[in-house]
């Protein structure tokens, strides 16, 4: 960030800790469900004006599970999705994507 002002990136890392995922919200893939939070740890190191800032971000153990088998995730084509107009309508088509080949 210009003029050393790295309030807005602070800012969104500070949301991205307090954010957290529900998981199997239908049931749909096993008994468990569960909720967890998606960065573990963010840590921003300055060492001065002038001198670059380093931001280091840990993510929990369940999003690096599910990073490395991503059973729960489906396909989704981003040039259909870039032509819904609500958030509720990106949910819908989503649901609709997972559920395609049953």
């Amino acid at each position: 960030m210009k003029d050393g002002k790295n309030d807005e990136l602070k800012k969104s890392l500070r949301n991205l800790k307090q954010r957290t995922i529900e998981y199997n919200v239908f049931n749909k893939d096993k008994e468990e469900r569960g909720i967890f939070s998606f960065l573990a740890e963010v840590k921003i190191i300055s060492e001065g004006r002038g001198k670059p800032t380093i931001v280091i971000f840990e993510f929990t153990s369940t999003v690096l599970k599910v990073i490395k088998h991503p059973n729960m995730f489906v396909k989704l084509n981003l040039m259909i999705i870039r032509d819904l107009n609500s958030k509720h309508s990106v949910a819908l088509y989503e649901l609709m994507k997972d559920y395609q080949n049953l």
